[in-house]
């Protein structure tokens, strides 16, 4: 009984968190529009830090 328990509070806190989150709307949108946010995942750092787009890396 206690297994079904457990499992049955795991679906319910993925299904609140699921619905918590399709409730933002263009909130990720905003957060990437800032200005802060786009120089730390500009494509300068991120290739300096080793992470290139796969488009670049097969067109080399």
């Amino acid at each position: 009984m206690a297994k079904s328990w457990l499992y049955e509070q795991e679906r319910d806190n993925k299904a609140y968190i699921a619905d918590k989150v399709s409730g933002w709307g263009d909130h990720y949108q905003l957060v990437a529009q800032k200005s802060v946010l786009k120089r730390a995942i500009s494509k300068p750092v991120l290739e300096k830090r080793g992470l290139v787009s796969c488009l670049d890396y097969y067109l080399e």
